[in-house]
């Protein structure tokens, strides 16, 4: 069987000039150094503190600060989370690498908030 005849490939191809891509326009680049929408912040959270205790806000952040600190050493050695507003949290997946930083993988399970003990949210209706 003979070989179905092919085209001659040219020898040598010129490569087509590419334009510089054109930056864009001022109204859609993407401010430098503003958060993404869904961040909760340290500040944030340290006004939230303050209004609902109302402390100082410099008082507020001590307190946040240690309580971060102590969340952290917690997931650090391996312990898992059962907070009742925040909800149940374990440790799926964890790596460190050379440098010595960890990256962990948390799994959150979320239920309903806790009930408030003077009984103000109830299971059955009072009867009259």
């Amino acid at each position: 069987m003979a070989k179905p005849a092919t085209k001659p490939r040219p020898s040598a191809a010129k490569p087509k000039p590419v334009k510089p891509a054109a930056p864009p326009p001022a109204d859609l680049a993407a401010p430098e150094a503003a958060p993404a929408p869904g961040v909760y912040r340290l500040k944030d959270l340290v006004e939230e503190v303050a209004a609902a205790t109302g402390a100082k806000p410099k008082d507020a952040r001590v307190q946040v600060m240690a309580t971060l600190t102590a969340l952290g050493a917690a997931l650090g050695q391996g312990k898992g989370l059962n907070l009742p507003e925040v909800g149940k949290g374990r440790i799926s997946r964890s790596v460190t690498d050379a440098n010595g930083v960890t990256a962990m993988v948390l799994k959150l399970r979320r239920g309903e908030t806790a009930k408030k003990k003077d009984g103000s949210e109830t299971l059955a209706e009072p009867e009259d």
